[in-house]
This record gives structure tokens, sequence and C-alpha cells, in this order.
């Protein structure tokens, strides 16, 4: 997703949690799915892909860059503490 690329997803807890924070859906629940999503994007416009590709981007960047994720994690931490 940083690289600016639609990645698919699986059903388990961390891909889960990169969706919830994601404006695209390449979740995967089956094989078949993991094939129909190459499919479809493959069938799209480099355009298209760069898009997606660019909203992936901006997930990583405003949720899981170290920074954020490292005050989340201390947020959790302290919570767990008192």
């Amino acid at each position: 997703m940083s690289c600016y690329v639609p990645v698919e997803l699986a059903k388990i807890p961390p891909h889960m949690e990169i969706q919830s924070k994601s404006a695209t859906n390449f979740i995967c629940n089956s094989t078949q799915d993991y094939l129909n999503m190459i499919e479809k994007l493959s069938a799209l416009s480099s355009k298209e892909r760069l898009q997606i590709g660019k909203s992936s981007r901006k997930t990583v960047e405003e949720n899981f860059i170290l920074s954020i994720m490292h005050t989340k994690y201390d947020k959790v931490y302290s919570e767990l503490s008192s």
C-alpha cells in the first residue's frame, strides 16, 4: 500500500484493521474471491490503478506510519497499566 499499488487482503484480524481504515474494499474470503480480484484489478486502466494506489498510500500515511502507531501503542499500554 505504501508503494502506491492496490493490495488484496485476507479476512484475518490484521487485514480487517487495514480494511476498516481504507476507502477501498479488497478483502478476499476465498481463493475464488482472490482470483476474481486479480481479474478486476487487471482490467483497470493504469490511471485507475494509480488512483487506488494513491488512496492506499493515503491510508498508510494517515494510520500506519511508525510515529502514529507508536502513539496508539503508548495509549493502549497506558490504559492497560491504569
